[in-house]
């Protein structure tokens, strides 16, 4: 399969430039399925800035992807439903589109010590473009105009650190905004059934910590732990009922390489 693409870059300074993109995409549908269903097309386009000066890197990219048709599979996470599993279905034309912003710098306390951070913003929408009536559980009978269920608005991610010769550790927060567990209004649900329409995933902020300590020849060790604050969220009702998020985890491990 050959799938058509251009992207270039535009130096304006020294030290900034303009960039874009244009590609397609594309996704067979399993010989099994239904002829209905059709292949997932699109195509993606991409317009933005960056800078970097060696010290402040900073880039900001605008998306915008144009499905002529969206394409989602039933899996035991997505649905549940054996009769279901692995059966595909058509979306439609639907558009995601936003804007991705990064800054990253390297701030120097000392002639020892340097204090690293970056930050990392997206902003995401989505719009069926037809009404649709699907046997896909996450959409049901869909609107034009309706967004895409487990798809944020918002995701921020914001690390600072704190570096020497040999030795790092870093702070990084994490934050997901709520999602739509389903795209529209549920339809030929058995009476009582819990449909999910209507109701969001929780809105969560999580903060992990990390350190590593470099043995030169020897390798490296570092250490992590996920989720310092053991704080608990729903990221989603599927299949089963609500499902948390991960709880507090500690790694450690060592790394050499050669």
């Amino acid at each position: 399969i050959w799938l058509p693409g251009v992207s270039g870059f535009y130096q304006l300074t020294e030290n900034a430039g303009v960039l874009f993109g244009v590609h397609q995409g594309f996704v067979p549908s399993s010989p099994k399925q239904d002829s209905e269903i059709e292949v997932e097309k699109s195509v993606n386009y991409e317009f933005g800035g960056r800078f970097n000066d060696g010290a402040t890197n900073f880039e900001i990219v605008s998306f915008f992807n144009d499905y002529s048709n969206l394409k989602e599979s039933c899996s035991q996470s997505s649905c549940g439903v054996d009769e279901e599993l692995d059966q595909e279905f058509n979306g439609g034309e639907v558009n995601v589109y936003g804007v991705e912003a990064q800054l990253a710098q390297s701030y120097p306390i000392s002639t020892q010590f340097d204090m690293p951070y970056s930050f990392t913003y997206t902003y995401t929408k989505s719009e069926f473009q037809n009404d649709l009536n699907s046997d896909f559980v996450q959409w049901g009978k869909v609107e034009a105009g309706d967004s895409l269920p487990y798809l944020p608005d918002h995701q921020l991610n914001f690390e600072i650190g704190l570096a020497a010769n040999n030795w790092e550790t870093n702070l990084n927060f994490k934050y997901v905004s709520e999602m739509k567990e389903v795209a529209g209004e549920v339809i030929g649900a058995p009476a009582g059934a819990n449909t999910l329409e209507g109701v969001k995933t929780d809105a969560s902020l999580i903060v992990d910590l990390s350190a590593s300590y470099d043995l030169g020849q020897y390798g490296r060790i570092y250490g992590k732990i996920d989720n310092l604050t053991d704080e608990a969220y729903i990221v989603s009702r599927r299949p089963y009922g609500a499902r948390p998020s991960k709880p507090r985890q500690f790694v450690i491990g060592y790394k050499y390489q050669f």
